[in-house]
């Protein structure tokens, strides 16, 4: 299930995070996939982009025992233009491997 940055973000308040527990609720959903990026070049992922996401990944653990919220992230690759991710950086890498 797709949701989208608003839901990390902090720009769905609460009566919409209460109501899509509600619609989760016995769909057979076990993972729901929060655009949570994206990452910057150097591989990580500023806290500044999701500063309601555990309010989201509390609630849901709380409300729906067994189901796993998914951070959906990205970045585009230096490879694919002038700007952007270098994966032949070792450090890059690591950062990305240590958000997983």
């Amino acid at each position: 299930m797709w949701l989208g940055h608003a839901r990390a973000d902090g720009s769905k308040g609460e009566a919409q995070l209460a109501g899509l527990i509600r619609r989760m609720r016995g769909t057979g959903v076990r993972a729901p996939y929060v655009h949570a990026g994206p990452l910057e070049h150097d591989g990580s992922l500023s806290a500044a982009r999701h500063p309601k996401a555990r309010r989201l990944v509390e609630a849901v653990r709380r409300e729906l025992p067994g189901v796993r919220v998914q951070a959906w992230l990205g970045d585009v690759l230096s490879a694919e233009g002038t700007m952007g991710m270098d994966l032949g950086e070792p450090a890059t890498r690591e950062r990305v491997v240590l958000l997983g």
